[in-house]
Parts: C-alpha cells; sequence; structure tokens
C-alpha cells in the first residue's frame, strides 16, 4: 500500500473497517471463521477444528456445520425478513436453507457434494462456469511443482471472480460475503520466498518466487475494484 501498488486495500482501509485482530482459543481457521460470522468464542459456538471425536467409538470424524451451536449473521438476517448471499465461506458445509444461497467454502468434501444451497443454483452455476472448480488441488506445491501451483491458483480465483459477480448480479442480496481463500494458500507455501529470515528460505530458488505473494495481492486488488465499482454507491 505505501508503495501505491494496492489502491483498492487502501479504499477499503480509509473508508471501512480497519485495525489489528486478535484470533480465537485455539488459534485456527475452523473456529476463527465460525467466530467471524456468529459473532461468538469457540465455547459458544461449539467448533474447535476441522475434526473431532465420535462419542460412539472415539474415531475421528469431520466437523461440519451441522456442529455449530449458534446462529450466524445470515440466521439472523433470515428472521428479520432480509436476504443473503455467501459465496465460499469456510466451516458452512453442509449449507442451510438461507433466505438466498450458498455456497460453501473449505470443509467441504468436493463438488459431488450437496455444497450449493438452493440445489438448483448447482447446475446452473456449473454451466455458467464451465465446471464448479473453487479450491485448489495443494498436492501440486507439496510436489515442489511452484508454476503449475500459481497457474492454478491464478485460474481458481478468476473462476472464483466470475461465480461472486454471477451470484451478486442475480440474487442483490442485502448481505453479501464472498472468501477468495487463495490468498491464504499462496502465504502458507511462498512465505519462505519473500522472507530471507524464513527457516525455509531458498536464495537461489526465493529469487524466481520472492514477489509471488504480492502479485496476487495486486491480481485481488484489481478484481476487488471490478467487484466495487458494481455496488450501489450507500454499500
Amino acid at each position: 500500500i505505501r508503495k501505491g501498488q494496492l489502491p483498492t486495500f487502501k479504499y477499503l482501509i480509509e473508508n471501512g473497517s480497519y485495525g489489528n485482530l486478535n484470533s480465537t482459543i485455539p488459534p485456527l481457521s475452523a473456529p476463527a471463521w465460525t467466530s467471524a460470522f456468529t459473532g461468538v468464542n469457540p465455547g459458544k459456538h461449539n467448533i474447535f477444528d476441522f475434526s473431532t471425536i465420535r462419542n460412539d467409538n472415539y474415531e475421528l470424524r469431520n466437523v461440519t456445520s451441522n456442529d455449530r451451536k449458534t446462529p450466524a449473521i445470515w440466521n439472523i438476517l433470515d428472521t428479520y425478513g432480509m436476504t443473503s448471499g455467501i459465496f465460499n465461506m469456510p466451516m458452512t458445509y453442509p449449507p442451510e436453507a438461507v433466505n438466498g444461497f450458498m455456497v460453501a467454502g473449505l470443509g467441504t468434501p468436493d463438488t459431488n457434494s450437496n455444497f450449493i444451497y438452493p440445489a438448483s443454483l448447482k447446475e446452473e452455476l456449473k454451466n455458467y462456469l464451465h465446471g464448479l472448480q473453487f479450491s485448489i488441488d495443494v498436492g501440486t506445491i507439496m510436489g515442489g511443482r511452484e508454476d503449475a501451483f500459481l497457474d492454478e491458483l491464478y485460474k481458481v480465483t478468476d473462476i472464483q471472480e466470475k461465480a461472486v459477480h454471477y451470484l451478486y448480479n442475480k440474487y442483490q442480496p442485502d448481505l453479501f460475503m464472498a472468501v477468495f481463500d487463495e490468498l491464504d494458500r499462496i502465504q502458507h507455501f511462498f512465505w519462505r520466498h519473500m522472507e530471507t529470515s524464513h527457516p525455509l528460505h531458498d536464495p537461489k530458488k526465493s529469487q524466481k518466487y520472492k514477489d509471488a505473494i504480492e502479485d496476487y495481492y495486486q491480481h485481488l486488488d484489481i478484481a476487488m475494484k471490478r467487484f466495487l465499482d458494481t455496488l450501489p454507491e450507500d454499500t
């Protein structure tokens, strides 16, 4: 932002809400995202991790939205007759029957599952987007194929952006929430190339990828600008 490379992020900081956030206890994605859309801590919403132990045989099972004990912001808006559009939000699988639409995010088993509400929207989106790839295969980067990982990351981001525009324009919901979670992925695997003090920093290899994270931020900055330009001024 100081370099003038992220004008949309700068605009959001200056015209929206901005600050340092403490994480949840425990500081994990599953409870943190759930606290973000419920407004309560894990002790109240009951999501502590991506998995939990079954009561009957002590085996691990995946945590789902059915484990959440408190209403989310879209549930509250439902009671007031307001509409919600939720796209790619973590920990929302299986999707709820909201007054609007919901495309579940992180925690969805695969695109063959019923991860979209209403159910009819799944085929509609599939036809419009020529597929339903909303997440990236991290196996690519785990295998050391950085270039292939980056190619897929940008491809998935562009699909997400296309979906966001389509869904917002179709439903015009009172509340619209969309998550571009590939930013999380690239920072997990490319921070080592940007930060020279990182224990896994490889000066030779990192020379090629040291700007990967900043480049992706700029890609998102432009994508957000395209979307913000479509919104009413009083948003």
